[in-house]
This record gives structure tokens, sequence and C-alpha cells, in this order.
């Protein structure tokens, strides 16, 4: 069988190129990512959202003295009624932080003054003011006062965080 001049030529070209082709591919996917890429799941998408800890200010909360005016006036945390009546108002509350809760995808937290969240306010911090706060988890346990605009979400008082002045600890 003959061939032309040329035909042998043309296939070790592409040969060539194919044994080239093949073995950049196979070294690109032992290639380790860069230390600055995001952490990858099994199906290759992010993981969740990073949470408040992680970007948090690295201050601590300001303090207030029990004895302070602001922290005499301000309603009790369990008081419902009291706060639905100052709904679209700014105001003030108090009480112990029982619980730092934070929704699947960490996109809020919310401060729960009572185990059960339903029979006091609660205090919401948004995820696009994670950075201007202190690590919400280190006011578990603490006596706080909270001040802001009281909004009701779901006939249930709460106030909006949305700067670090507003969560001071009572001392």
């Amino acid at each position: 069988m003959k061939t032309r001049p040329g035909t042998l030529l043309a296939l070790s070209l592409v040969t060539g190129y194919a044994v080239l082709f093949s073995a950049h591919i196979v070294s690109a996917q032992r290639t380790p990512l860069p230390k600055t890429a995001p952490p990858q799941t099994e199906k290759g998408t992010t993981k969740d959202k990073p949470t408040q800890a992680s970007v948090s200010l690295k201050k601590s909360f300001a303090t207030v003295s029990a004895t302070d005016v602001l922290v005499k006036k301000a309603l009790d945390a369990k008081d419902l009624s009291g706060a639905k009546k100052l709904a679209d108002k700014p105001g003030a509350f108090k009480g112990k932080v029982v619980k730092v809760y934070s929704p699947k995808g960490n996109n809020l937290i919310i401060l729960n003054f009572a185990t059960d969240f339903k029979t006091a306010l609660t205090a919401i911090l948004r995820k696009e003011n994670f950075a201007k706060f202190s690590k919400m988890d280190n006011l578990l346990d603490k006596n706080v006062l909270v001040t802001g605009k009281f909004t009701l979400y779901k006939d249930t008082p709460q106030i909006l965080l949305t700067e670090i002045s507003q969560i001071k600890i009572i001392k």
C-alpha cells in the first residue's frame, strides 16, 4: 500500500499534539488549588457563607452601668406588649442573652432573651452588618442593653442591629 508523501508527516503531527494536550490535562488535574481559593464541596460549589465570628471586629462591646438612666428606663426583654406599642419608634430593652442563634446559611444572627424565643424580644443582625460588630457569641449569658427602632416581624417585636453602639453590656 502506498501513502502520499505528506500523510505520514501530518499523522505524526496530529499524534504529537494529542500526546502533548493529554499530558497538559493530566498535569492540570494534579495541580493543587491556590490557598486563596474558596473551600469546595463535593459538587464543586463553595461552602456556606462566612460566619459572623470570622469577619467580626476584634474589639469588645461597650459597657453601661446598671444604674444608668437608659438602663432603668429600658423595657424588659420579656415585655412584648410594651414593645408592640413602640413599633416603628426608637427605644431600648434590656435582658440576658440566653442564645445566639444563626439560622442555616449564615445570613443573620438572632439574639434570644428567653429559652422560648416567642416569649421575649429579639435583636437581629443581618449579614451586611456582620463586620461592624464584635463576635456576637461573646454576649451569651450577659445582661445587655439594646437600643434602636422597634419593628414587628410576624407580629413579634424586635430591634434590627446596624451599629455596634446599639448593644452595651450592663455592668
